[in-house]
């Protein structure tokens, strides 16, 4: 009688009263399977899974061979990103059961996560194939199209998922994941505040809102979305990581590395975490604590190129010419028209008095931004090393040109080229 009534709670959504009733039968009967699910399905909806894993594993011991406890338990182990459990729970689930939707779209979602997203495709297509109807699923196949670099797929998965249930959060979610693969900023905003028109407390959606506004410049912003995510889930280390970076941008130096810091503190391997901290170090002309940052960053994603420009910066600040040059070259490898590499190794190249190499680097330079007053002045002073005083004063008048009249080093260039006009006859324009 307690599970019977306890079934006609759950189908009621009054879950209070079907655990309560659940609970009673498992008093009389410890054994009864449909108890345990009963009491796990209601733990899932309120998001409560060390309780939810704790009722299927129950069902296992009775029965191992449990299809559906074992694919709730997957389940379970997907949302705790435990994805190679996952992955076994959903294949053995397939072993008893060949014609189970719910295991083929467990098992899809987790082979993204671990680079086999051809492979997710072909589980979540057959879990549409068995069950069309299940928005879930479209959105799932969405997220392993996106993996796969395939968009245009993954914007079509979600439209057919939101066609199904216009109000699906995790829908919306996914959706505005793509529009900001696409850098189309506005619209991956719009999405994500959808999806929390519909669930306020929903984690992911605040932070990829996050990263959007992040790409729209929107520093307070993000500092806002990820300071709600953080209320949400404090243990985020790639949202203390966004929020830090965006601190940084908003000049808060203190309160970024606080963040950055505590990013790294909660995953190691945390790259925005590692950049973000060396640049603010840089800005400290911390140089010493810059460096270790620098190259943790460039171990984890040797392709980012402020990482390679940064200890580059850090390097030739320290007077270590020659490796501060190995890694600006390094940086032009993965980014040849790079403003600031470019800057970086004429100012190198002029401290070891390699002037005609300078001189090729301020030029290539101004070739791709002839707003630079740094590269015209320096240029000029290389070009004054070789003696070529003419030119050399040109380039400085046209720094002055470019340069902000607020500038620290104006007057010292003005003072320079006054002298040098005098000391070539010159005293107009």
């Amino acid at each position: 009688a307690f599970l019977s009534r306890s079934h006609m709670y759950f189908k009621q959504g009054n879950f209070d009263a079907a655990f309560q009733d659940a609970s009673r039968s498992l008093e009389i009967d410890p054994t009864q399977k449909v108890a345990y699910g009963l009491r796990g399905n209601i733990l899932m909806q309120r998001r409560e899974f060390d309780r939810a894993m704790v009722e299927y594993e129950s069902i296992l011991k009775i029965n191992p061979d449990q299809a559906e406890a074992l694919s709730c338990r997957g389940l379970i182990r997907f949302k705790k990103r435990d994805f190679e459990g996952a992955l076994e729970d959903s294949t053995r689930t397939l072993e008893l059961d060949p014609r189970m939707s719910g295991a083929y779209y467990v098992r899809g979602s987790a082979l993204p996560y671990l680079n086999r997203s051809e492979e997710a495709i072909r589980d979540l297509s057959k879990a549409i194939d068995l069950d069309s109807t299940c928005e879930e699923y479209y959105v799932s196949r969405a997220f392993a199209w996106t993996m796969g670099g395939t968009l245009d797929r993954a914007l079509e998965d979600c439209r057919m998922a939101l066609s199904l249930n216009p109000g699906s959060a995790m829908a919306h979610h996914y959706q505005g994941v793509i529009h900001r693969r696409r850098h189309e900023w506005d619209k991956a905003i719009a999405d994500q505040t959808r999806a929390l028109e519909v669930d306020p407390r929903y984690a992911p959606a605040l932070y990829e809102r996050a990263l959007a506004r992040s790409g729209n410049d929107d520093v307070e912003g993000v500092i806002q979305d990820c300071s709600l995510t953080l209320e949400i889930d404090p243990k985020a280390a790639p949202v203390y990581a966004l929020r830090g970076n965006a601190l940084l941008k908003d000049g808060k130096q203190g309160p970024a590395e606080k963040d950055l810091t505590e990013a790294i503190a909660l995953d190691s391997k945390c790259v925005l975490a590692f950049s973000s901290r060396a640049s603010l170090y840089c800005q400290l002309k911390d140089w010493e604590k810059a460096i270790p940052d620098c190259s943790r960053a460039i171990e984890l994603a040797p392709e980012q190129v402020d990482s390679w420009i940064n200890r580059a910066q850090a390097r030739y600040s320290l007077g270590e010419l020659r490796e501060a040059l190995e890694d600006i070259n390094q940086a032009l490898t993965l980014a040849p028209n790079n403003l600031m590499a470019h800057n970086l190794r004429g100012m190198v190249r002029c401290q070891s008095k390699d002037w005609a190499k300078a001189i090729e680097d301020y030029s290539r330079v101004i070739q791709l931004n002839k707003e630079c007053a740094v590269a015209w002045v320096n240029r000029g002073f290389a070009r004054a090393a070789l003696g070529d005083w003419s030119t050399a004063l040109y380039d400085c008048e046209k720094g002055l040109q470019w340069m902000g009249k607020d500038d620290p080093s104006r007057p010292a260039v003005e003072e320079w080229v006054r002298k040098t006009r005098a000391s070539l006859g010159r005293t107009s324009d």
